[in-house]
């Protein structure tokens, strides 16, 4: 404990004036700004889910046991992680990059608001937005079965 004081005083320098670790455990105590979203399955069940601001919805979907597999963990790259907005919600995402339409491109039964969860962060301007996930996807999984959380 006192090895890890000294480290820290001389890391952070408002410690060095405070002397105290208080700083650093309120810091990660304060809870961060959250927003309710709706993840619509593809049997129409309605899930709601609080989710912090500034988070990917894989993230949240992650987080809240959601079944989106984003087998590439954001990278871009395989299009698992597809989801569908409202046209009134889309309008208010920033726009996709072209890597993102690029792997949109390959998803099945991509919709005009299709966007890959892994790249689209929550806002303020998402509350209450419903995510819808597609009856189907090309994904890791076959014959059914359903992604698991890692």
């Amino acid at each position: 404990m006192f090895a890890l004081k000294r480290v820290l005083r001389t890391s952070i320098p408002s410690l060095k004036r405070i002397g105290s670790i208080l700083p650093i455990i309120s810091y990660f105590s304060v809870k961060k700004p959250t927003v309710s979203v709706n993840f619509i399955t593809s049997e129409k069940e309605k899930i709601i889910v609080e989710g912090e601001i500034g988070k990917t919805i894989l993230q949240i979907a992650h987080e809240n046991k959601i079944g989106l597999e984003g087998a590439c963990e954001g990278g871009v790259a395989c299009g698992t992680c597809h989801v569908i907005f409202e046209e009134s919600m889309f309008k208010k995402l920033k726009p996709p990059t072209q890597r993102e339409e690029d792997t949109l491109d390959l998803v099945f039964n991509v919709q005009p608001t299709s966007r890959l969860a892994c790249q689209v962060l929550l806002t303020k301007e998402l509350e209450n937005a419903n995510i819808i996930l597609p009856k189907s996807t090309r994904n890791i999984y076959v014959g059914g079965a359903k992604p698991k959380i890692h």
